[in-house]
């Protein structure tokens, strides 16, 4: 099953139909009734469903204007952010528009970090414990053994 999975161009495709392939084995083998097999059969195709939608976000290019503009915008509010509150704020206008600078520089670092969910860092989908979920909620409907799901590790799920 590995060769056949790792031989093909679209590899979670091919993991999902060998996964149907097997389920469709157990059912022979152990009698499962039809309703438990239409019920997983029915979570694959929406897991296919909605990888091929995680297919299209990933390989859709987001316009550079999504990121070069309001990286843009934010340097200049920046710079121009302690020139406008000097009257206001008097001697603090350097802590305060420090303040107010780095938030919106915090802003602009993580609508940069999820531009791109599937690249592996804090921000990224948790795919592997995903995976996991799925696994064991596909395994405990056909009373087969199933493990602990996935841990995070420093607060980051894998």
């Amino acid at each position: 099953m590995y060769a056949r999975v790792m031989s093909r161009t679209n590899k979670p495709n091919a993991l999902l139909y060998e996964i149907g392939l097997g389920v469709a084995e157990e059912v022979a083998s152990k009698n499962i009734d039809g309703a438990v097999h239409g019920t997983v059969d029915r979570i694959l195709s929406d897991l296919a469903n909605a990888q091929g939608g995680l297919e299209r976000i990933k390989n859709t290019p987001l316009p550079v204007q999504y990121s070069v503009l309001p990286l843009l915008v934010v340097h200049v509010f920046c710079i121009l952010l302690p020139l406008s509150t000097v009257q206001s704020l008097g001697w603090i206008t350097p802590l305060g528009s420090s303040l107010v600078g780095f938030l919106f520089q915090a802003l602009d670092k993580s609508g940069r970090d999820l531009q791109e969910p599937f690249v592996p860092s804090k921000h990224a989908l948790p795919m592997l414990t995903m995976s996991r979920n799925i696994e064991i909620d596909l395994l405990q409907p056909i009373g087969d053994e199933v493990g602990k799901p996935i841990a995070a590790t420093r607060g980051v799920q894998p």
